[in-house]
């Protein structure tokens, strides 16, 4: 979603009215609403596999094309996106990960010169 908000509420007086912003949606390049790094991607809604709390008899989905997630009836029309195993990348030390490991190496490093 580009980290930008779905809705700007532009004043009309329903919850809905509102000017979606400009950039809205998936980017990856240049062109706005770029999704070639999916193939086959349809454009309509897909499940998200989490039930909505609040209501059980509904469950999330997302829109590719308006970058948006909402919630709708389990019985509704949605895709399906299936991952398999190995589709999905492994998770990325974060930084202080990686400095805390570099740390005890060094440390290792030094104790064994030391001794």
């Amino acid at each position: 979603m580009a980290n930008l908000g779905f809705c700007t509420p532009n004043g009309g007086g329903s919850p809905m009215s509102c000017i979606v912003p400009k950039g809205y949606g998936l980017v990856d390049g240049p062109a706005l609403n770029d999704e070639s790094l999916f193939t086959n991607l349809q454009s309509y809604e897909y499940w998200s596999g989490l039930e909505y709390a609040p209501d059980t008899r509904n469950a999330w989905y997302f829109s590719p094309p308006f970058g948006g997630q909402n919630d709708d009836r389990k019985d509704a029309s949605h895709y399906a996106w299936a991952v398999r195993p190995g589709d999905v990348a492994g998770n990325v030390p974060e930084p202080a990960t990686l400095m805390l490991l570099s740390l005890g190496m060094a440390g290792l490093g030094w104790m064994r010169r030391r001794g």
